[in-house]
């Protein structure tokens, strides 16, 4: 009888020490379990960010290795043009015409003769470039939108990955901010991705094709048009500016023009030395116009890359910053 109390009574001391102490180690095995969910969930989101990083750089690889394979032919074909269109510039009455509109600027400040000018240009030359600057931006807004695509898929395997995680209840609650942190993205970051991708990547042309090579070819005709605004009142000079050209005979070594008489050194000088020289100068402005469209490109494209990198890490800091915000609680 004494033998069976003093078992009954170690049972019970035993049952009272379970009981005490099985909410205990209860707690503390729910603990380290907790612990551990955290720790592969963090895994889990830094695999995803190096995936995101990964596949966002491989997109600006595609488009560095297609961009100068896709806007090389249109650039090759204004070079091909550039022999063709000296040759129409330096038809010496299309250089007597294009003299008298100088003297016309000159007098009247107009600008005939960079409209002149650029009027032989512009299909054979200009088009093709304008073409090749068109196609650089297709491909900046293509690279946006993929990466605009790839940064949705990223967010939201972000918010499946806390989803299935055992703390459904807080956790998804951290979706719900996911969702918030996306949607602040979309107002912020795209506006920035849309000014990088259409900030005009052809603005320099303006500049390399109309003031460059207008400036540069205006050289030629610098004395024959001395001589025209001094000799000429400005009526005479706009009219053969702005009208048909007066060709008269040729007389031995000069020629009577719009009132002026050109001799062999002005037709020498506008028809013989010009035409080396500016073709030579439009091969080197179609060489810059490629390079600076390439540089741009390239530097735009880089922008973008940057942007949704650092929105993804943005994104993975604040997420990560809120689950551990919620496990104090």
């Amino acid at each position: 009888m004494k033998k069976s109390f003093l078992i009954g009574s170690a049972l019970l001391v035993l049952f009272g020490m379970c009981c005490f102490l099985v909410p205990y180690f209860q707690k503390k095995y729910s603990k380290y379990s907790a612990e551990a969910a955290r720790v592969a969930l963090r895994r889990q989101m830094d695999e995803l960010n190096v995936k995101y990083n990964a596949d966002c750089e491989k997109f600006l690889s595609a488009f560095s290795g297609e961009l100068e394979e896709k806007i090389s032919p249109d650039f090759d074909r204004a070079a091909d043009s550039v022999p063709q269109v000296v040759g129409e510039l330096c038809r010496f009455k299309v250089c007597m015409k294009l003299c008298y509109k100088a003297a016309k600027d000159k007098l009247r400040g107009t600008h005939d003769f960079a409209d002149a000018y650029m009027s032989v240009l512009d299909k054979p030359v200009i088009q093709p470039c304008l073409h090749a600057n068109a196609v650089a931006t297709d491909m900046l807004q293509n690279l946006q939108q993929r990466l605009k695509e790839r940064h949705a898929q990223y967010a939201m395997e972000l918010a499946a990955v806390c989803k299935n995680t055992q703390n459904a209840a807080r956790l998804s609650e951290s979706q719900e901010e996911l969702l918030n942190m996306l949607n602040e993205f979309s107002g912020s970051v795209q506006s920035a991705a849309l000014k990088t991708t259409l900030a005009g990547v052809g603005v320099v042309l303006e500049a390399i094709f109309i003031r460059e090579t207008c400036r540069y070819a205006v050289k030629f005709f610098a004395k024959p048009v001395v001589r025209i605004c001094a000799s000429l009142g400005i009526g005479g000079i706009c009219a053969a500016a702005d009208g048909p050209l007066p060709v008269g005979d040729i007389a031995g070594a000069v020629l009577a023009v719009g009132g002026l008489v050109w001799t062999v050194w002005d037709v020498y000088d506008v028809s013989r030395i010009m035409p080396e020289k500016l073709q030579s100068e439009l091969y080197s402005n179609i060489s810059t116009a490629k390079t600076i469209l390439l540089k741009e490109s390239c530097e735009r494209a880089g922008t973008l890359l940057s942007l949704y990198l650092q929105e993804g890490k943005r994104l993975d800091s604040e997420l990560k910053n809120y689950l551990e915000t919620e496990e104090i609680k």
